[in-house]
């Protein structure tokens, strides 16, 4: 929704302003982190996904950190087969790579394959622009994402419920105003913040695709051994209409016998729970195998619709 925030680095008022919902982090720290070298790669890597963390674009969390999904790495890796020396991944989602490199990792050590991921993302980069105190970023098609001057700045984002019905045509107005209005042009052109952690910059074996999950590559057709789409294809985020595309797309996407993991992790007191359902990609159709604490909430949608076409 269209608010002001405070951006600050970490310190004694990052949990308070948290818990008021007033905090956003500073972006300008994530760009130092991604071209800084006096820092270890480690520290880079986890100051820069702590504060991913906390970055909201298109009403979508970029949730990360190494870590964060080994326990879906554990209970998938039994289901999977390699019967040749190379084994492709399709991470739909992946935030900055973390969760990705995390995977590459386990699944050649308990697999003993070369493991090569491509990351589906399209919000990779903001562009970002500068005049003084004055930040200001847009989203890869142009939007406008975060109007900053000092520690405040005002967040461009819809919301859903009620407080939408009143902000929403506000927000409307004022990315078309400064769309129209080309405030970039008057400021200087700070570079793209490419939101891609510093550990997973120089990995020989992830390649990132920067688009959008419903656009359909005929180049990927029948690709990958395994695809993952953690905390992107939640109801929330999309109708069932377009789940069940999504899901149909990515059944392209798959080799005969591949595995399509969907999954949504929700924050807990006592940490993470995966809720995760697993398919197999048979002939033209994929078929259920298995769940994970009761299974994916999309799961219903794609068994009222039957075996996913290919």
């Amino acid at each position: 929704m269209f608010k002001l925030v405070c951006i600050l680095p970490n310190g004694p008022l990052k949990n308070v302003l948290k818990r008021l919902r007033l905090y956003y982090p500073p972006l300008h720290r994530l760009m130092a982190l991604s071209k800084g070298n006096t820092e270890s790669l480690v520290a880079r890597s986890k100051e820069f996904s702590e504060l991913l963390n906390d970055v909201l674009i298109n009403g979508v969390w970029k949730r990360t950190g190494l870590g964060r999904l080994t326990i879906l790495d554990e209970w998938v890796v039994s289901f999977l087969t390699t019967s040749s020396g190379s084994f492709k991944i399709l991470d739909v989602g992946g935030s900055d790579g973390s969760t990705t490199f995390d995977t590459l990792r386990y699944f050649q050590e308990n697999l003993n394959v070369e493991a090569k991921a491509a990351i589906l993302e399209l919000h990779l980069r903001l562009h970002c622009f500068r005049r003084g105190c004055l930040r200001y970023y847009l989203t890869h098609d142009q939007s406008p994402l975060l109007l900053q001057i000092g520690p405040l700045g005002v967040l461009f984002e819809e919301t859903k419920g009620k407080e939408g019905v009143v902000f929403n045509p506000i927000v409307r107005i004022i990315k078309k105003y400064l769309q129209c209005f080309s405030l970039e042009k008057y400021l200087k052109n700070d570079g793209d913040l490419i939101l891609q952690s510093p550990l997973v910059e120089n990995s020989p074996n992830i390649i990132w695709i920067e688009q959008n999950l419903f656009h359909f590559d005929p180049a990927m057709a029948e690709t990958f051994d395994f695809i993952r789409c953690c905390n992107v294809l939640n109801c929330g985020y999309f109708s069932d209409a377009q789940i069940y595309d999504a899901v149909r797309l990515l059944t392209f996407y798959l080799k005969h016998k591949g595995l399509l993991l969907v999954s949504r992790t929700i924050d807990t007191s006592t940490g993470p729970l995966h809720t995760a359902s697993l398919w197999m990609k048979n002939g033209e159709v994929i078929q259920h195998i298995s769940d994970l604490n009761g299974g994916s909430e999309v799961k219903k949608i794609v068994t009222a619709n039957g075996p996913t076409p290919q």
